[in-house]
């Protein structure tokens, strides 16, 4: 169906119809879609009031294209050890990028020929040069495992200047990516901005100038191929040498029971930042009443 509707666009569109006239069978399978050879939905009460609802995707053979940009098989969450126990927000992601970007440039090979899939890649090479970067070489050593590990602050938060100075709790934040550290440390060396220093096996480049909002002062930091951003080195560190941590909390063990400890992705949020972010009504009195309402 999709075929007979492209091929009709072509026929009205001429200067689009090298692009139009493809084999949607041959595109779907370069894709990975025809992976995909079964598809399951269910909603079932979990005896607690709430339901346990799922997707399921039958793959029987291994994942290519684009569902490989998810990661290879099921694996033990590998950056749960830099969670610590007060962690509000967890995510973890497996992400295969060069697999991604093989699929995408074959595509455009297979629909505008080998001379578009080149100038592709040489745009990517190019891209970032002036900043001692190269897109492609990030592309192509994204491949591993991705984390984000964030706590919300007590205190008196931060308060974010303009007309109607906008009041939100303080946050500590870790994002970490496997791969792309080697390809971005030259240009880490070349920014004024940050000082560099070492802290045993971990490289880290400090930023120099204070920031209106107390406790974030953002650190950048390599170990091994590993490149890890945090609202402070103090966080940093604090990640870095979790013991008991959350991992271990009876409350996320219990949470992740259903599932399994193994698999591509998963994501972990706590009841308390939705109470914190309930906050954000009292702790902003002067909005407007619209804004008082969006929130």
């Amino acid at each position: 169906v999709l075929q007979t509707f492209l091929a009709g666009i072509a026929k009205n569109q001429p200067q689009a119809a090298p692009y139009l006239k493809q084999d949607m069978g041959d595109l779907f399978k370069i894709l990975g879609l025809t992976d995909v050879k079964a598809l399951g939905l269910s909603s079932v009460p979990d005896g607690t009031g709430f339901y346990r609802n799922r997707v399921f995707f039958y793959t029987p053979e291994r994942r290519h294209g684009l569902l490989a940009g998810l990661g290879g098989e099921p694996l033990p969450f590998a950056r749960l050890q830099l969670a610590p126990a007060d962690t509000d927000v967890y995510f973890e992601n497996e992400i295969d990028l060069p697999a991604v970007y093989k699929t995408i440039n074959e595509i455009v090979a297979k629909i505008g020929g080998e001379d578009s899939a080149h100038k592709m890649e040489q745009a990517l090479q190019q891209a970032g040069q002036e900043a001692a970067i190269s897109a492609l070489s990030v592309v192509q050593n994204w491949k591993g495992r991705s984390a984000l590990v964030m706590r919300i602050e007590d205190g008196p938060g931060w308060r974010v200047p303009g007309p109607d100075a906008f009041q939100m709790p303080a946050l500590s934040l870790l994002l970490s990516v496997d791969g792309i550290a080697p390809t971005l440390r030259d240009a880490l060396l070349k920014l004024p901005m940050f000082n560099r220093r070492q802290e045993g096996a971990v490289e880290l480049f400090e930023w120099k100038q204070p920031l209106p909002f107390e406790g974030l002062s953002p650190v950048i930091a390599i170990e091994g191929s590993t490149l890890m951003m945090a609202t402070s080195a103090k966080y940093l560190m604090e990640c870095l040498q979790v013991k008991g941590g959350l991992a271990e909390s009876a409350e996320f063990q219990k949470a992740l029971a259903p599932f399994g400890s193994k698999g591509n992705g998963l994501g972990y949020i706590t009841p308390r930042f939705f109470t914190k972010l309930h906050s954000l009504v009292a702790l902003n009195p002067q909005l407007p009443a619209e804004s008082q309402r969006l929130l």
